[in-house]
Formats: structure tokens, sequence, C-alpha cells
């Protein structure tokens, strides 16, 4: 889990990688194994030993499959569920109670069972330039000095100042 990210009380996953600075709300599941549903049993003798059916055998699949990755300043509402080898991208919002069982853009909001797009936060060219910022990358006294930046909505000034910000090494650094 990337820096400053939090979870939520019952917050459950696997084999999964999760961003910086990510908000995941509480009863959230992401990546919990899967149960084939085309074999003739869904049961969990095909793959878990404990069973007594396996014995010496590798189990028939894998049941956690590809890793599901989650991007950075992601907020993920409560009861959401993120299927295994799904990617969620930087700034996506998924609605609470949400069933994701697809990749989800950066930026976009998307909700329900199945996770469908709502919209994109932002326009095209606010999304481009926050995704090329990478600003959860930045020194942690870079972001404290600039807090109030971050409480603004993404106009030309306020994104014209994070750029500045971003392109600054810290040693460099000149508080705005």
């Amino acid at each position: 889990m990337g820096k400053h990210s939090y979870t939520g009380r019952f917050f459950t996953a696997w084999d999964c990688s999760i961003g910086s600075f990510c908000s995941i709300s509480w009863s959230v599941s992401i990546g919990g194994a899967n149960h084939d549903y085309e074999r003739l049993t869904t049961h969990a003798m095909l793959y878990n030993s404990d069973f007594g059916f396996l014995g010496d055998r590798e189990p028939l699949y894998d049941r956690f499959g590809s890793q599901c990755v989650i991007g950075n300043d992601v907020w993920i509402g409560c009861g959401s569920i993120i299927n295994r080898g799904v990617v969620v991208g930087d700034g996506a919002v998924i609605g609470a109670g949400s069933v994701v069982t697809k990749d989800v853009e950066p930026y976009s909001i998307v909700a329900g069972s199945p996770a469908r797009k709502i919209r994109m936060r932002f326009s095209d060219e606010v999304v481009s330039r926050l995704l090329v910022s990478n600003w959860w990358e930045l020194p942690d006294s870079i972001i404290k000095e600039n807090l109030w930046l971050f409480g603004r909505t993404p106009g030309d000034d306020a994104l014209d100042q994070l750029e500045r910000i971003c392109n600054l090494r810290e040693d460099a650094y000149d508080p705005l």
C-alpha cells in the first residue's frame, strides 16, 4: 500500500497493489479468489488441499489469477467489491456498494453492480495534466507547504501552480 493510503474496518485484499493517497472505506474487498463456475463443481476442493482431495497433485486451476491494481488518489466507497485482475486508474472514484468487474479509467466515476461509468471527474485536458503531474510522488514536505492548493478545484491557475511545484526538486524548492 502506498504512502498515506488508508482503509476502513473490515477491509480485505488479496495479492493487490494499492497506490498512494487512496481512501478506501469500510467493508471493501479487493481481488478475492474466483470460483470457476464452468467446471462440474465450484467447490474449493479443486484448488485447496485442506479438503484432502488433491493429495500430492497440483491445484486444478489458479483461483487467484492476475493481480488487482489500484492506482493513486483513488476513493473506494463502502461495501464495494473489486474483482481479481481489475485495474483501477489514478484518481478514480468507485461508488458505495459497487461490484467492479472491468478496468476503471483514470479520473472516472463508476458505480453499480456491475459498476458502470457515470462520468469523468474532470475534462480530458485536466485529467491529462493531473496524470502527467504525478503529484502523489511529491515529498510530504512540499505537499504540506502547499496543502491549500490541493483543496482547490483544478482550474488553469491551480493546475499551473501544481505543475510548477511538481517540476521542482525538493532541495531547490521555494514555497509559493
